[in-house]
């Protein structure tokens, strides 16, 4: 029963890392679009 609970908290831990990657992925790719056409109209969205 342990092991079931620790590979369970190894998915929930790896499922964590990649949904922050992406997060950090999406923030990033934004910041470059910023950075390349201009701050102008940023609250328009």
């Amino acid at each position: 029963m342990i092991e079931i609970v620790d590979e369970m908290l190894e998915i929930l831990s790896d499922r964590n890392r990649i949904m922050a990657k992406k997060e950090l992925e999406n923030s990033n790719a934004r910041w470059n679009e910023m950075m390349y056409n201009g701050f102008t109209g940023v609250d328009d969205e």
